[in-house]
């Protein structure tokens, strides 16, 4: 029954793609008309109202949850030339992976590993031939710790480099010393926003903003149940149109909302969001997808397939797409996304350590770069030191001898 509504879900949302309106046994509303007559806005934003319940009360059972996930993931790429682009025509990366999750949604901390089972593979998109990655970087091993304080990170293939705003240390390779990072929480690097299950519960808002969805929904509730509310101002300041539609699959319902963002000074539609809720998987959203208007093209596409877990419903397979905003038809500047989960573990308790700097195994001579308090350590095999206080020793850099057999190999 579930996976059958996440197909339903899929159809639907390519029939609104195709025709602009799905099958629906209760008329739409649209805020419009809800602005002029309280009755419709009452009753779409009772729909809404209901919907957000019954995610509320399945997400807020939701306390911890350690999860394994297999990622596929593809990116395409314009190809701009430059150093850290060095091909200058339109490319794929493509690459598989394991995905670990530990997270405790009420203290709000996160960790995150990501290990590679393929090398990234880099690929012509005009002839499907493959590209020499030997001068590239991408998607090594990947670890970091989300909490509400900051965020450690530790990016294994990238971060070999000497630390900006920090001498280097005598006798230390940084091409083999790797770098730890601790920031605050408004840096958002690029993997966290993006592996972090908490985000599967989630709508995407933009940038690095995401909103539970009984939250966003909750943010047009009160302007749709206000009978007196002026026409005027549901354009300028909520600046969207909003409707909701109902479908059956079967025995269970999928409402599907639509959010039509416009632009402030034009009063011109924009792009729209449609939402499909499922009643079977207690209203959780089976689809969110972003379109441009009057292309009628997806920029942003979440699919999610869920199961049943200790009397809660938790994704299983979460597929995240999207393309160019400007050119949504173009073959360059997409990106692919395919979790799907291995194992799970709900509500049972974390340890303390599972977010702290001890997931990050460090080895000898690895650099801890703390943004915050602006200061520079090194790990020197039992502890971090101040790096003014670092004495290297090469006998105890095992990866030393392995770097000069390679480079005696070149």
């Amino acid at each position: 029954m579930i996976k059958s509504s996440y197909m339903a879900a899929a159809n639907a949302v390519l029939l609104v793609l195709a025709f602009g309106t799905t099958l629906a046994d209760e008329p739409s509303t649209d805020v419009r008309t809800s602005t002029q007559k309280g009755t419709q806005g009452e009753r779409s934003a009772k729909i809404l109202e209901r919907i957000a319940t019954k995610i509320e009360s399945n997400l807020n059972r939701v306390h911890t949850w350690s999860s394994e996930w297999t990622l596929e993931e593809t990116l395409t790429h314009p190809g701009f030339g430059n150093k850290t682009d060095p091909f200058g025509i339109p490319y794929s990366i493509s690459q598989q992976g394991t995905v670990h999750f530990d997270a405790d949604f009420q203290s709000g901390k996160m960790y995150i590993e990501f290990l590679p089972s393929t090398e990234a593979r880099f690929v012509e998109i005009a002839s499907g031939k493959p590209l020499d990655s030997s001068r590239m970087q991408f998607g090594g091993m990947y670890r970091a710790v989300v909490t509400p304080e900051h965020l450690l990170s530790c990016d294994y293939g990238a971060n070999m480099v000497d630390v900006e705003g920090f001498p280097s240390i005598p006798g230390l390779r940084a091409n083999i010393s790797r770098v730890s990072y601790r920031e605050t929480t408004r840096i958002r690097e690029r993997r966290p926003h993006l592996f972090d299950c908490r985000n599967f519960f989630k709508h995407f808002k933009g940038g690095f903003s995401y909103s539970t969805y009984a939250d966003y929904l909750k943010t047009y509730i009160e302007k749709l149940s206000d009978p007196t509310l002026p026409k005027d101002i549901a354009v300028d300041d909520i600046r969207n149109l909003i409707s909701v539609t109902l479908s059956k699959q079967g025995e269970h319902k999928l409402y599907t909302v639509r959010i039509r963002k416009l632009d402030r000074r034009t009063k011109k539609e924009m792009f729209v969001t449609e939402i499909v809720f499922d009643s079977s998987v207690s209203m959780n959203p089976v689809s969110d997808t972003s379109i441009v208007l009057p292309q009628r093209k997806p920029f942003r596409q979440t699919l999610l397939h869920y199961k049943k877990e200790g009397g809660l419903f938790i994704p299983d397979v979460v597929t995240v797409k999207s393309w160019d905003y400007n050119d949504p038809d173009s073959p360059v500047s997409r990106e692919s996304r395919i979790f799907t989960l291995q194992k799970s573990t709900l509500n049972q308790p974390i340890p303390p350590e599972a977010f702290s700097t001890e997931q990050f195994q460090w080895e000898y001579g690895d650099r801890f770069c703390d943004r915050i308090k602006n200061t520079l350590s090194v790990f020197d095999g039992e502890k971090l030191v101040p790096a003014q206080d670092f004495e290297y020793n090469p006998f105890k850099d095992l990866r030393l001898e392995a770097l000069k057999a390679a480079e005696r190999g070149n």
